[in-house]
């Protein structure tokens, strides 16, 4: 399935301009690879599928609710940047390192994304709290549900694209921390999972 027959299939009316902006995403991402590693070198051919498409699949789980996005560990944007050249939920992309950070300005200028760029640890972050939160390879679970702390209440919702481990790192978490998972396939990848992660929280350890 391409890009483009996925949000049909989501009944997702994608206008022209958007899919010049995926474009010029596109070409940015190819332009900045030879100085800045974005993404794998294997991937380059198929950025549309392993990227843009990989990313684009949360939106069938986005909470009608949802007000606010946080993309944790952005990097070359994915999956942050992508869903918010796809849908109209504000998104903040966290990203520590610099030169990502100034990649993803430009995107976002290029593209006229209303997508915002933090360049700073997710930890150290003060005073935000946000209804959806999303990474990519950022952390494991237990470690992202630690430096995301101060960013999620209980109504928060986690979206995470995982791999072949993801059964490991539920179990992990588990011993710390309390929540519901519900997994789901990816569909640009057969040893790849989605995790929507509701009603996270710290056990209470008792003494």
């Amino acid at each position: 399935m391409n890009l483009k027959d996925f949000l049909l299939s989501q009944g997702q009316n994608v206008s022209r301009e958007t899919f010049l902006a995926l474009g010029g995403y596109h070409e940015e991402l190819i332009k900045w690879q030879k100085a800045i590693n974005l993404i794998s070198k294997s991937t380059l051919g198929e950025i549309e599928e392993r990227h843009f498409l990989d990313s684009a699949q949360l939106l069938k789980f986005v909470p009608p609710s949802a007000q606010s996005i946080v993309d944790v560990g952005s990097g070359a944007g994915f999956p942050g940047l992508i869903l918010s050249l796809l849908q109209h939920i504000p998104v903040i992309l966290i990203e520590s390192d610099q030169r990502k950070a100034t990649f993803l300005n430009h995107v976002i200028l290029k593209t006229k994304s209303t997508a915002k760029v933090i360049c700073d640890r997710v930890e150290t972050l003060e005073g935000l709290k946000v209804d959806l939160i999303t990474a990519r390879g950022f952390a494991p679970l237990e470690r992202l549900f630690e430096l995301t702390m101060p960013l999620f209440t209980s109504s928060t919702t986690f979206l995470l694209l995982k791999g072949k481990s993801h059964l490991d790192e539920i179990s992990e978490a588990q011993k710390e921390w309390d929540f519901k998972v519900n997994v789901h396939s990816s569909i640009t990848d057969c040893q790849g999972k989605i995790l929507e992660v509701k009603e996270v929280s710290k056990k209470v350890k008792r003494g």
